[in-house]
């Protein structure tokens, strides 16, 4: 039986290693102002024996980026957030990378989400920036069936691997 121990939260470790109050984009704004301390978050992972690194990917979105003007530095970040996560992996071995995807506008709100077409879409970018990059396609916190369904449409077209929470 082979195990998979997948590493635990990015975006809370970052927060409790950067001394920052957590915020709607805290762990983007910590890969522009800190982005060592997303390598050590993933290479503490990877030491306690975590078999896969998670990008902190996961808010780094069109839709959320742009209501804090950051719109423009999403190619950006997502390169930070591979690049860490393949720098720990490869600093510790051996490891696979998931390329975090998370909900559209807000976490736990399926109620604010687009219809399954236009999240197919927006979810696109994403995947089409990060899928070359990474091993698997992680799509998290999908808390409706039309959140799940808009992201798996755009998902499919990718050749990696998914797993859907």
């Amino acid at each position: 039986m082979e195990i998979t121990l997948l590493d635990g939260s990015i975006g809370q470790e970052l927060v409790k290693r950067s001394g920052d109050r957590a915020t709607p984009l805290w762990s983007t704004s910590v890969m522009i102002e800190k982005p060592e301390l997303v390598n050590e978050v993933h290479a503490a992972y990877f030491n306690a024996g975590a078999s896969v690194a998670t990008t902190n990917t996961y808010a780094v979105l069109y839709d959320r980026l742009k209501t804090a003007d950051l719109k423009d530095q999403r190619f950006e970040l997502w390169e930070t957030a591979i690049s860490t996560a393949t720098a720990a992996r490869d600093a510790h071995g051996s490891g696979r990378i998931a390329g975090s995807i998370g909900p559209l506008i807000a976490s736990y709100r399926p109620d604010l989400c687009p219809p399954p077409d236009q999240a197919e879409e927006l979810y696109g970018e994403i995947i089409e920036a990060i899928g070359p990059h990474v091993d698997i396609l992680l799509i998290e916190t999908m808390c409706s069936i039309d959140q799940a369904d808009g992201a798996m449409r755009a998902v499919k077209k990718s050749k990696r691997p998914i797993w859907l929470a």
